[in-house]
């Protein structure tokens, strides 16, 4: 689901997860096989995934039929943020809206 990258609470959130720290242990796995990437930039780590493997992911994710309740929960998530981060917009913290729009 996650084309353009994803930081911890989105993965957590998208997975079904309710312990974050269960998923870091994942993603950390798959960071160290080289599966996903870390990047950390202002104190906040994003990962993303090679585009062949993404689509990998995917394909394997269609085959069990579970993809249309992910991509829901994708959707309630990321429709979330954009409320909360649309509070921000016309204030202090207008600087944090932007860098989560970017």
């Amino acid at each position: 689901m996650f084309a353009d990258g994803f930081n911890l609470a989105a993965i957590t959130e998208v997975c079904g997860s309710f312990d974050e720290f269960v998923m870091l242990d994942l993603v950390d796995s798959l960071v160290r096989k080289s599966l996903v990437t870390a990047q950390q930039s202002a104190g906040n780590t994003r990962y993303g995934l090679l585009e062949t493997i993404r689509q990998f992911a995917e394909d394997e994710l269609a085959a069990t039929g579970n993809i249309g309740d992910v991509r829901d929960r994708h959707a309630r998530y990321y429709a979330a943020q954009a409320i909360v981060f649309w509070d921000l917009w016309d204030g202090p913290g207008y600087d944090t809206a932007v860098d989560w729009v970017e």
